[in-house]
């Protein structure tokens, strides 16, 4: 059994209390539609105000960074995206299940995780399965393909050689 370590815990509870206080900000709405496509706003638009507040505070972490790559700024805007479809949006019941059950055995959280579920099981296989689901929807929204590759391996491990999907990672896990 795999067991979650300190860093990960005190990010995985700042995390809850960021979506427990769940509340709109106009702000980040209005900086996230100036800065994407109609299109894809229309993908961020859908997420709950704390994962839009997260892509945003994404980016400009980036932009602290002194990133100005557009595929690797965009990627940042969108890497959530996945997260919600015309059936739900993942919560903070699923995020929890997900981090307990994988902490437990990944098959039985893949078990669980089902497309046409119920609103647990689809919420969970939103959570797992975001970032694959969000490439896809950026290459829908006509995204580079630099852009949509970052998006499907920003919750991967590190891949050796790629600066950019590392720093990706790091800022996500940070913001």
């Amino acid at each position: 059994m795999r067991l979650v370590n300190i860093a990960q815990a005190r990010y995985r509870l700042t995390q809850g209390f960021r979506h427990l206080a769940n509340r709109e900000i106009p702000t980040v709405d209005s900086t996230l539609q100036a800065l994407l496509t109609r299109e894809q706003w229309s993908l961020v638009e859908r997420l709950c105000p704390a994962d839009r507040a997260h892509l945003l505070r994404v980016h400009q972490a980036l932009i602290r960074e002194g990133v100005t790559d557009h595929d690797l700024l965009l990627a940042g805007l969108l890497h959530d995206a996945g997260k919600a479809d015309e059936h739900g949006r993942v919560r903070l019941i699923h995020r929890t299940l997900k981090v307990l059950v994988g902490g437990i055995s990944r098959g039985l959280l893949e078990r669980i995780c089902q497309r046409k579920g119920g609103w647990i099981r689809h919420g969970m296989y939103l959570a797992v399965h975001h970032a694959a689901l969000g490439a896809e929807l950026a290459r829908q929204a006509e995204c580079s393909d630099r852009t949509c590759w970052l998006i499907a391996h920003h919750d991967d491990g590190t891949i050796p050689g790629d600066y950019s999907l590392q720093l990706l990672q790091e800022i996500d896990a940070k913001e």
